[in-house]
């Protein structure tokens, strides 16, 4: 009977630890999912933010022209695609307001789609993190990748940026 016990024991003993052992192996393999879906993420976001940012601050003033009026800049309200491209063909894009309602999706082998929306906005030195009610000589950037391994409540990440407009 005492050799009964100690088997049954040593049994259950061994159960709760091939337990133990495989629910923390299962939690490290979906930390390292969500890492992964998190980097991958972020680079999607930077990537688009420095495909951004070599375009030209405003439609107004490309190339050559320069201003220190930052009323001549595209108003806020206007921000966005205008007749000279396409929505959905960053290609014809010229300049970052373009940018501003823009969604692309990336296609990844280990981790599927990624859905990426871009919003720009103007925004002051003193309040960076609002959006401005007139054109200033900064703009803001926030490109929100989303995917359903990132481990956050809506499975969305933000990446931001900060360009301001340089003058001669």
């Amino acid at each position: 009977m005492n050799q009964m016990t100690l088997t049954i024991g040593s049994l259950t003993c061994i159960g709760i630890l091939t337990f133990s052992v495989n629910t923390l192996l299962l939690n490290r393999q979906k930390l390292n999912y969500e890492t992964e879906a998190t980097i991958t993420g972020v680079s999607i976001g930077q990537a688009i933010i420095e495909e951004i940012t070599v375009k030209s601050f405003d439609d107004n003033f490309t190339g050559t022209k320069y201003t220190d009026d930052s009323t001549l800049f595209v108003p806020p309200a206007m921000l966005g695609v205008d007749s000279a491209e396409t929505a959905g063909d960053n290609e014809t894009f010229n300049d970052v307001d373009d940018y501003n309602a823009h969604i692309r999706s990336v296609v990844t082998p280990r981790y599927g789609n990624y859905s990426a929306r871009c919003e720009v906005s103007y925004v002051t030195a003193s309040s960076p993190m609002e959006p401005a009610a007139t054109q200033t000589f900064l703009k803001r950037i926030d490109v929100y990748v989303k995917n359903p391994f990132i481990p956050s409540p809506d499975s969305t990440l933000k990446v931001s940026k900060l360009i301001s407009y340089r003058y001669k």
